[in-house]
């Protein structure tokens, strides 16, 4: 079979009505690019992902799917479930996508999740089983903040209250050490941006975002009985500051002008994850390290992590995915009951960065 030949083609291996969702696929895509078009004068190439199915239901909700896949990789066949994976790649980011069709598709009004529950030959290859505890924490809180027309699918229901049971006696993680900048080896990159605006440029991130003072690199990688419950290593907030009883994080982009552009709707999923478990932390429901905390600033957050009242969460990037572009993402967003004990905003923020002259400048 060519499936098996190819790494980028997949066969699912649970439901014969593949191919009728690929093709309702099609249409919404078809629909999603004539309205950015619309909107923006611009044909842009949308493409909703692989693993991830979407279907309008009696024309007011959206159906989400989320499928674990046959697939070879390096003439390997393994099985891929995007509730395994990277939360920020297409497969894997429902909140981008709940958030983005139902702003840009007048029609919908309420939206389910489902999905295949990973099976143990998926969930014994590597950081699996963290990853997946990661998903089912992202579903429990979206559920709280959008419960209005945010629903799961019965045959997954269960899952959720077993999680939420055994979501307790969690504790971030912390660095053993302050995290190194190591420079991008093609030009200018993503981390080296990321240093120089809480460096070079705090001045001007410590005055537009409000803030007292700039860091980088808040570690998220939860733990359980000193065992990684979320996926450690990398996991962390890119910028953070504070001001007073406000906690302001930011996920940031660099979008290069040449070569590939990592533009993708997961920066939704990245910032509300982020910004549920700073919250979290700050009510007390996520405790602090059992290991020691290295840097002053993480130590003077944890000392003062119950004066927090709210979370600004912004996104920083100087290119989006043309989906996010849309006020409507945000207004949606900012829909959340978070406010009923400890508020959320989310607000997108656009820079522009000359690499020559090295200037920075940021603007909504």
């Amino acid at each position: 079979d060519n499936h098996r030949k190819m790494a980028t083609e997949v066969k699912y291996i649970k439901d014969s009505n593949i191919e009728q969702l690929s093709h309702e696929q099609n249409m919404i895509t078809d629909v999603l690019k004539a309205k950015v078009k619309s909107s923006s004068g611009k044909l842009r190439n949308i493409k909703l992902p692989k693993y991830i199915f979407f279907r309008i239901k009696d024309n007011s909700t959206l159906l989400i799917s989320i499928k674990e896949m046959e697939a070879s990789i390096d003439s390997k066949i393994i099985m891929k479930n995007p509730v395994c994976e990277n939360m920020q790649e297409d497969n894997a980011a429902f909140e981008g996508w709940a958030i983005c069709l139902k702003s840009w598709l007048a029609c919908i009004e309420k939206v389910e999740l489902t999905w295949d529950i990973p099976s143990e030959i998926t969930l014994k290859r590597g950081s699996s089983e963290q990853h997946y505890n990661r998903f089912c924490y992202r579903v429990m809180r979206f559920k709280e903040a959008y419960k209005d027309w945010f629903g799961i699918s019965n045959e997954n229901k269960d899952e959720i209250v077993k999680f939420a049971k055994r979501f307790s006696e969690i504790r971030n993680n912390a660095y053993s050490k302050e995290p190194e900048h190591k420079p991008s080896h093609n030009g200018f990159g993503e981390t080296d941006m990321e240093f120089a605006m809480a460096n070079d440029f705090d001045a001007i991130m410590k005055s537009y975002f409000n803030i007292e003072f700039i860091d980088r690199q808040f570690p998220v990688g939860l733990k359980k009985a000193d065992k990684q419950f979320f996926t450690g290593g990398l996991s962390a907030i890119d910028l953070w500051g504070s001001k007073d009883d406000v906690l302001s994080i930011i996920e940031l982009k660099y979008i290069p002008k040449s070569g590939s552009k990592n533009i993708k709707v997961g920066i939704i999923s990245e910032l509300f994850l982020y910004s549920c478990v700073m919250r979290d932390i700050a009510k007390g429901v996520i405790h602090e390290p059992s290991t020691p905390v290295v840097k002053e600033t993480e130590k003077l957050f944890y000392k003062n992590a119950n004066n927090y009242r709210k979370v600004c969460a912004y996104m920083l990037a100087n290119e989006y995915h043309p989906l996010v572009e849309n006020k409507q993402v945000f207004s949606l967003l900012n829909s959340n009951t978070f406010s009923e004990d400890m508020p959320v905003s989310f607000q997108q923020c656009h820079y522009i960065y000359n690499e020559t002259t090295k200037q920075l400048s940021i603007a909504e």
